[in-house]
């Protein structure tokens, strides 16, 4: 069955994007992601176009050195796992 929605435009499933320059410092954006609950930004130049997006599968994997797995996840939050490693690097020091 389709939904009735199916004829909606993209404008109207839009939503606002955080944008940041590309010079934004990546241990600052990932607090900022995570107090907005943003899972995706945009990254600009100093002239304002538009260099890629980062995610914040992005961040963790930079913070924690490790790459994140996707469709094959063994574990179901991997946020957890990810705050679990990151406390340990921070208590190895």
């Amino acid at each position: 069955m389709i939904n009735k929605n199916y004829s909606k435009k993209l404008r109207e499933l839009k939503r606002e994007i955080t944008v940041v320059f590309e010079n934004y410092p990546v241990h600052k954006l990932f607090k900022d992601m995570i107090q907005n609950n943003d899972q995706i930004v945009l990254v600009i130049d100093e002239y304002g176009v538009m260099e890629g997006i980062v995610t914040m599968e992005d961040i963790v994997e930079t913070l924690l050195g490790l790459e994140i797995m996707d469709e094959t996840d063994s574990y179901k939050d991997m946020r957890e796992v990810a705050k679990k490693i990151w406390t340990e690097k921070r208590t190895q020091k």
